[in-house]
């Protein structure tokens, strides 16, 4: 067999239906790409004019979307850059051949910098038009002296006509007329939401009218008529918030914008604004909104802006999980996008985009913590979960945001991990338990922290970790210690058996006589195990027994020798004649440490109520 060269060809008929169903993600995209489109125009004039290349009067710049609701015909006017003939033969007619590239590259020979601000980069974003249109016309006149106006039109994109235009004003007016199918959904209401969500804040005016708006001769004009309508308002924000200097912005404005962008009546708790020119360009405001509750931490949206034209709100490639909580936009010109601009193509630099992201946030944490810590102190329960969270997930964040971890303590205060005692920690796992412990240690001048959070139990064991084993977390009630190491089982008759734990052992210690008579002791390591499995479902796959050996608490009984009620447990019950009040004691006892470590709940709650009750009213009789 032979060698043989050639070119692979492409087919129209082929090629059209896959642009329509598979290149965009949504049907609504089309008006986002051709009014990018229309942008590209009027800056690539911009430049012209700022190169001399053209002198300009002191004309608005402008964009019009007009809609004829009864014809179902939609009207793309600019007074852009327009083109040529030549020009429309190699850019409409050759697909994916975009004029974009010759004019960067032709603007660059001459002394420009970069894309400045453009927007296409495929030359695919015209045929977007008939995913929704049967007919598509381009009506056109170039800026170049001597040009005349060219109308293009094609029906399903595959055929093609030009013939001489009817344009007088330099730009390009695009006019679909859209299926009968796309009329049905495509309303006045529905084209406004559109333009709002990919439209809302791009670089030139646009001005939106329906053929209510003016009269029947004007609104047949190819050419711009809004600079002939009074009282129209452009629908866009030309400059968002983002673009300009923190220095000059308010905490109003910031507030102002994101309620108005966001639709909420809440304030935000605070923002970052990122402003960053290498290795990107990235600029953008990242908001801290209210939450009720932790469920909302994964209602946050982050838009994605490319040259302040919508991109999307998939922003998981450049934004860590942990951020997802926050609301904002990101105005990057250095993305990677693919062919139709609504996806980010994999790029490992984007590694460092979100690491700079990362560290942002967390300069912006250390700022409010030491710059405004009564502020800061007040949002903290808002925000811990988040910030914890990206502790566990991010080295980084950790090496950041360190400084502004905050720990709450019993005593309506907030500790920095660097305010920690160095050695040993105490916590308890809410702020109404452990109520004796926690008073005992107060008293003792030893903070005790509130660690009710499923994610603290991993978090303890993070910080441990990182201080080498130098400092540890003890619950307040494991906070003693055992010296004596008797042999009490002979007193395993005397105390009645729990049904949510079990009672592995008893040892008699002088734990003080500010001390519970008893306590109930699990090992902090036993009880970071069992309570991470029951977070994880490790037990769920287990044979029954293992699944009991390692959710069931396996706990010590621990006897005060420094209670006078265990000292006289002790010699009552060496007394034959007084075993069955040795017996009542224990139990009493028993009730009394469950109680104070929060493990006496429903009818064994119920019934200490009861005994208790009839132990006053023997007292009373007594007297």
């Amino acid at each position: 067999m032979k060698i043989k060269k050639g070119q692979i060809q492409v087919s129209t008929e082929n090629i059209f239906p896959i642009i329509r169903q598979w290149l965009y993600s949504n049907r609504d995209i089309f008006l986002r790409e051709l009014v990018s489109n229309s942008a590209d125009a009027l800056s690539k004039l911009r430049q012209l004019a700022n190169m001399g290349e053209i002198e300009l009067d002191q004309e608005e710049f402008r964009i019009e979307i007009r809609f004829d609701t009864g014809t179902g015909k939609l009207m793309i006017v600019d007074n852009g850059i327009g083109m040529t003939e030549a020009e429309l033969d190699k850019y409409i007619n050759q697909i994916a051949y975009s004029g974009m590239t010759d004019f960067v590259t032709y603007y660059q020979e001459h002394g420009g910098a970069e894309d400045a601000g453009f927007i296409g980069h495929f030359g695919l974003g015209f045929y977007s038009a008939f995913m929704v249109a049967e007919k598509v016309e381009i009506d056109t006149l170039s800026w170049q002296e001597g040009a005349t106006p060219v109308l293009w039109q094609s029906e399903e994109g595959i055929e093609y006509q030009m013939s001489p235009g009817t344009r007088s004003e330099r730009g390009t007016t695009i006019t679909l007329t859209l299926t009968p199918e796309d009329r049905e959904w495509l309303t006045s209401a529905e084209l406004r939401q559109i333009i709002d969500k990919y439209c809302r804040f791009m670089s030139w005016p646009i001005y939106y009218l329906t053929e209510s708006d003016t009269e029947a001769e004007l609104w047949n004009d190819i050419n711009l008529i809004t600079d002939k309508i009074s009282d129209q308002e452009a629908v866009n924000i030309v400059e968002p918030l983002w673009l300009k200097p923190p220095a000059q912005i308010s905490d109003q404005e910031y507030i102002t914008f994101y309620k108005d962008t966001f639709n909420s009546i809440q304030e935000p708790l605070f923002w970052v604004h990122l402003n960053m020119d290498y290795p990107f360009r990235l600029k953008g405001i990242l908001y801290f909104p209210q939450i009720k509750d932790h469920i909302q931490t994964l209602e946050g949206r982050i838009l994605l802006f490319y040259n302040q034209v919508f991109v999307s709100d998939n922003t998981k490639e450049i934004i860590p999980e942990f951020l997802f909580l926050l609301q904002g936009m990101l105005d990057c010109p250095d993305l990677p996008l693919n062919v139709s601009r609504s996806f980010l193509q994999n790029d490992p630099s984007f590694k460092r985009l979100s690491q700079h992201i990362v560290r942002k946030v967390a300069e912006r944490l250390n700022k409010l913590n030491t710059e405004e810590r009564e502020y800061y102190e007040s949002v903290w329960p808002k925000i811990s979960l988040f910030v914890k969270y990206g502790i566990l997930s991010d080295q980084k964040f950790y090496e950041y945001v360190k400084p502004s971890l905050l720990f709450a303590t019993t005593k309506g205060k907030y500790l920095s991990e660097q305010e920690l005692p160095a050695d040993k920690v105490l916590y308890t796992p809410a702020a109404d338990q452990l109520a004796v412990h926690v008073r005992i240690a107060e008293e003792q001048e030893i903070p005790v922290l509130i660690m009710d959070q499923e994610i603290d139990t991993p978090l303890m064991s993070f910080i441990e970790y990182h201080s080498q084993g130098k400092r540890q977390f003890v619950r307040a009630d494991s906070d003693y210690s055992v010296e004596a190491d008797n042999d009490l089982s002979h007193l395993m008759d005397l105390f009645p058996t729990a049904t949510d734990f079990k009672i592995s052992g008893f040892k008699l210690s002088p734990l003080g006589i500010n001390a519970p008579p008893a306590i109930l002791h699990e090992p902090e390591e036993m009880r970071r195990i069992r309570e991470f499995s029951q977070q994880m479902a490790l037990d769920a796959q287990m044979p029954a027994d293992k699944k009991e050996e390692l959710t069931k608490q396996q706990m010590e009984l621990l006897l005060n020798e420094d209670s006078k009620l265990i000292t006289s447990l002790l010699r009552m019950n060496e007394l034959p004649e007084r075993k069955e009040s040795a017996r009542r004691l224990a139990s009493y006892i028993f009730d009394l440490t469950r109680l104070a470590q929060g493990l006496l709940s429903g009818e064994d709650l119920a019934d200490f109520i009861d005994r208790s009750t009839r132990l006053a009213e023997q007292t009373l009789e007594s007297q």
